[in-house]
């Protein structure tokens, strides 16, 4: 992650994390589950690599020699399901009047 970090070419860490965080997050096969997960995992990413950043005085050969173990660590990036089971969905415009009914239901009803 540190590599995909430093390959950015922007002028500080905070703009390349929000970058990377933007890309992590730009996929739509994500569930609303999966991104908070993300997000929050992305998070806790954000606040240790700033802190030791920091704690290398912002040099990048201090920090890799100090965090070496730790950048070799995971960071769960949620698995994307292609195939769901079932019967593929239909686009609302295409669907019957009594889906588009029931798919309404509750907005109609406010």
């Amino acid at each position: 992650m540190f590599d995909r970090v430093q390959s950015y070419d922007l002028p500080n860490l905070e703009e390349k994390l929000d970058s990377l965080r933007s890309h992590l997050l730009s996929s739509e096969d994500y569930t609303e589950e999966q991104i908070k997960t993300l997000k929050r995992n992305f998070s806790h990413f954000k606040s240790q690599i700033k802190q030791r950043w920091l704690k290398a005085h912002k040099k990048e050969d201090v920090f890799l020699k100090i965090n070496h173990s730790w950048l070799e660590g995971t960071f769960e990036i949620p698995a994307i399901s292609q195939n769901r089971p079932g019967r593929p969905s239909k686009l609302f415009n295409e669907s019957s009047e009594r889906t588009k009914r029931r798919k309404t239901e509750e907005v109609r009803s406010l």
